[in-house]
């Protein structure tokens, strides 16, 4: 189950503009999880 976050308009646009993109926080926060829902979602947008 994912649960949005608040911050996925920012990353995503890190990611689009940035060739590298650091997404850090404690371990087991999602970091992952969100990086691949929007992998997974980019055509969407």
């Amino acid at each position: 189950m994912y649960i949005p976050r608040m911050i996925e308009n920012r990353v995503f646009d890190a990611i689009r503009n940035f060739p590298v993109t650091a997404i850090v926080g404690p371990r087991q926060c999602g970091k992952s999880t969100l990086v691949k829902h929007l992998l997974e979602n980019i055509a969407v947008r």
